[in-house]
């Protein structure tokens, strides 16, 4: 009788989706589809999971380019899988006890779904730095926007039992109007003797019990971290994120007067003394933004050198010259060189640079500021009293792959949550940060950075970079300048002196 109950009854708005009817699947079709995620996930836990799980736990704070690039890769197949399982699984008014072989198989298509999905969010929220990609500001590859967090609130719609027409728990499945997995749970040998004596293959029906085993193996994980996901909407892309933006772009543009600021000569030193590449951190005493940023450091840019300096300086570099000639090449682009990369690549942006408001200053910094990613004279980017730069000990190859990166990034908007694990928006440091990424696939060793963590959020802050200094040292030391409050005169300052100005206790 429990049995027969259980086996008529409505499956209305089955699973939380009003979604149409679509073309049906076949038995064969169901088993090739879960098989192909079941090789994704494989795909998934190679190429990403086991780069992460090996990393150091600062390393692994970020995923490098090589491990976001196949993430993305990865998600991007997910999508196109759940998106033709979605049409083929149960629809409105479906009768969970049918005896049609079609409906039945919109049954299976819709366990293996959210057996998959289950799998899926139950891996990635292992991680920090990968649930960092699903707080980007906008599109991810060819991914749906919002493809995870969609995924996330379809998958908790589904912990939730059942109720009646007016919203009360119901005690028998016939009262239940809109059926969930949670209560399937609470019903599984009833359900499971149903599957038995499903019209289907066997294979179909193991696959049914996998998916719902893989919905229960990760139930309590998704639960115990589906927080990590809510502050997405709000905090980092919504309403409260556009004033928090507001308010410090606003501290950002105000100063208390001074006249202590590193002046013109120094500049023109800066600028003769600075290689393509180097990295500078820099801070103004009398800047409003200090109430939101306290320490020494507060800013971070890159220089990339003017045109002629870039043509000169990678021009006489074998490595990079054959390699970008092939990348020339590969990209059917008319260039054979570094330089000549750079003007097919990015030809807007090299316009950009090759046309500065003023002779004496080329455009030679590449910098996060709160109108976003900019190409700047030094004229305009040192307006600072304090200033700190390095270079980083790696080949012009390296150094190349950085600036193009650099790059490639000129344009988008400032981040103002400081989340250094999205690469949609980027603050000064992070820019920084994203340059010199590694990336194994392109033989790229990258840097090495100290990060903090506020309210649960990886950054990167200007005393990050600094004290990085100290503990890796895969940076040269250059310089060191600073005029303090009371002085005209700028001060060239030693490295011991800059190691006065962080924190450097358990370092």
């Amino acid at each position: 009788m429990k049995n027969s109950t259980f086996a008529t009854i409505a499956f209305c708005w089955l699973f939380g989706l009003n979604l149409a009817y679509g073309a049906d699947l076949s038995n064969l079709e169901i088993s090739q589809m879960q098989g192909q995620l079941t090789g994704l996930h494989i795909e998934l836990q190679k190429t990403v999971i086991k780069s992460l799980d090996q990393k150091s736990d600062e390393s692994k704070t970020f995923l490098n380019t090589a491990e976001r690039r196949n993430l993305i890769a990865n998600l991007e197949k997910h999508q196109v899988l759940y998106k033709k399982l979605q049409k083929n699984m149960a629809t409105r008014y479906f009768n969970l006890g049918s005896e049609k072989a079609s409906k039945q198989r919109q049954l299976a298509a819709t366990l293996i779904y959210y057996g998959s999905v289950a799998r899926l969010l139950g891996t990635v929220m292992d991680h920090s730095s990968i649930i960092g990609l699903f707080n980007e500001p906008g599109k991810v590859g060819n991914l749906d926007h919002n493809f995870m967090i969609t995924l996330l609130w379809e998958f908790m719609g589904q912990t939730r039992r059942c109720r009646d027409h007016r919203r009360r728990r119901v005690k028998d499945l016939a009262s239940c109007k809109r059926m969930t997995i949670a209560e399937l749970l609470i019903q599984r040998k009833e359900f499971s003797s149903l599957v038995r004596n499903m019209k289907l293959p066997s294979t179909t029906k193991i696959l049914m019990r996998e998916g719902l085993n893989d919905y229960i193996f990760y139930l309590d994980r998704i639960i115990n971290n589906d927080k990590k996901f809510v502050n997405n909407k709000y905090f980092f892309r919504g309403a409260i994120y556009k004033l928090k933006a507001s308010a410090l772009d606003l501290l950002g543009r105000v100063f208390l007067p001074g006249k202590n600021l590193i002046s013109d000569p120094y500049k023109k030193k800066i600028q003769a003394d600075l290689m393509p590449g180097d990295i500078c951190i820099v801070n103004r005493d009398k800047a409003l933004s200090n109430v939101a940023f306290s320490g020494w450091w507060s800013h971070g840019l890159m220089h990339i050198g003017g045109p002629a300096k870039i043509d000169k300086f990678f021009s006489s570099d074998e490595e990079v010259t054959i390699y970008y000639s092939k990348r020339c090449s590969d990209e059917k682009l008319d260039c054979n060189s570094f330089s000549g990369y750079l003007d097919k690549k990015f030809p807007s942006k090299r316009a950009e640079q090759k046309n500065p408001k003023d002779s004496n200053w080329p455009n030679s910094i590449i910098e996060a500021v709160a109108d976003g990613v900019v190409i700047r004279p030094i004229s305009k980017s040192f307006n600072f009293n304090r200033a700190t730069c390095f270079r980083p000990k790696l080949s012009k190859r390296e150094k190349a792959l950085a600036i193009e990166e650099a790059f490639s990034n000129v344009g988008k908007p400032y981040d103002f949550n400081f989340d250094a694990r999205t690469y949609g928006r980027l603050a000064c440091t992070e820019l920084i940060l994203w340059s010199y990424m590694p990336d194994p696939e392109k033989g790229k060793t990258g840097l090495h950075w100290i990060n903090s963590v506020i309210m649960k959020i990886p950054a990167l802050y200007g005393f990050d970079v600094v004290k990085s200094y100290f503990k890796y040292r895969d940076l040269d030391f250059l310089f060191y300048y600073e005029s303090g409050r009371k002085l005209d005169q700028l001060r060239e300052m030693s490295e011991e002196d800059l190691k006065k100005t962080i924190d450097l206790t358990g370092i």
